[in-house]
């Protein structure tokens, strides 16, 4: 999405994302295998005016690479938190190596260990969860539709799918299921719904390895205790549609990353940086994880009757929005998520420096 490439952009990393990646600058919209309409992300302001397509794997890649620049930074693998031990001055950290157990001594300590945080749960910090009653199924195929570089959103009686470009001439198709579509062969599971929902036929295309979710909702109720901070999943979860929550943990990094660069560099008072953080990330992950929910449920409404009822629906909202292009583009695109990177903080220069 576009804000963490503007935050990813600071950090020198925007460009070699976008050349390892796939611009997408249009999404088509199909009901029962009629097109309906499309969103363009082309009215985006800024400089990344496209949804940018890019597989998690080379993400983390050009991440850990970088981190190669700054020789006071030890990246470790393999490493498991087995618990710490806050106090006064910093917290012990026990950590399992392959070579056994490690010790160290952190000031500060920013759990980013997902969805089963091992330091969320030993803080003892409580959480708010839910489970979605729907399930996808998911997997990459050679690509032979002729779809190009547009993302293609496809809605029926019968179940969703969506499916965008990857590079190396993939596409990614993401279906909703229900339990009996995953007996069996799991990848023709996914050709015959693409089959019967697109009337597109992956038979003999390549595929790659097939994976199926269950969404969820999560929200720790408090973000930090003491000298701990949690980031990304370990803080919240939310429906992947759409694919604001690896965007949204991109912001909290930032500004978390900015807090301990501030109260360990320039001695800013720690707890009301730290109680900033708890109630700007929250804001801003309930606004995304809200759209996220919102565009999970239209699409994911199944029959005859609800079918028509989303065409209507869709057809008609992006009829008349066209006048307003930009501000659509802007919304699917989280430009409007409050607080989507560290400039849009509120005085955050001011606080940083009491």
């Amino acid at each position: 999405m576009p804000p963490s490439l503007e935050i990813l952009q600071k950090l020198g990393l925007a460009d070699n994302l976008v050349s390892s990646g796939l611009r997408v600058e249009r999404a088509i919209v199909h009901e029962n295998q009629r097109r309906i309409g499309e969103v363009s992300f082309r009215p985006i302001a800024g400089e990344f005016p496209f949804i940018l397509s890019i597989p998690q794997w080379r993400t983390i890649k050009v991440l850990r690479t970088n981190l190669q620049r700054f020789p006071h930074v030890s990246y470790l693998e393999c490493m498991d938190v087995q618990g710490f031990k806050p106090g006064p001055n910093g917290s012990e950290l026990k950590v399992l190596s392959p070579n056994g157990e490690l010790l160290f001594q952190a000031d500060y300590i920013a759990g980013c260990d997902g969805y089963r945080s091992t330091v969320r749960n030993q803080l003892g910090l409580a959480v708010n969860k839910k489970a979605y009653d729907c399930s996808f199924v998911m997997a990459d195929f050679s690509d032979n539709t002729g779809f190009g570089s547009d993302a293609h959103l496809f809605f029926g009686p019968h179940g969703s799918v969506e499916s965008f470009p990857l590079p190396g001439g993939l596409r990614r198709w993401i279906c909703q299921s229900l339990d009996c579509d995953l007996e069996g062969d799991r990848h023709s599971t996914v050709e015959m719904l693409v089959q019967q929902r697109c009337g597109i036929n992956l038979a003999g295309c390549r595929t790659s390895e097939y994976s199926a979710f269950s969404p969820h909702w999560m929200l720790c109720r408090n973000y930090y205790r003491g000298n701990i901070a949690l980031c990304g999943d370990s803080a919240h979860v939310m429906s992947p549609i759409g694919g604001q929550g690896m965007n949204t943990g991109f912001a909290d990094a930032e500004l978390l990353g900015f807090i301990y660069h501030s109260i360990i560099n320039q001695n800013a008072q720690a707890e009301p940086l730290f109680s900033l953080y708890n109630s700007v990330r929250k804001r801003a992950f309930r606004v995304a994880a809200k759209r996220a929910e919102r565009g999970m449920w239209l699409g994911t409404r199944q029959g005859d009757l609800a079918s028509q009822l989303r065409g209507w629906f869709i057809q008609t909202f992006l009829t008349r929005l066209r006048s307003a292009r930009k501000q659509l583009a802007a919304y699917f695109a989280m430009q409007t998520i409050p607080y989507n990177h560290l400039g849009n903080v509120p005085n955050i220069q001011d606080r940083t420096s009491r």
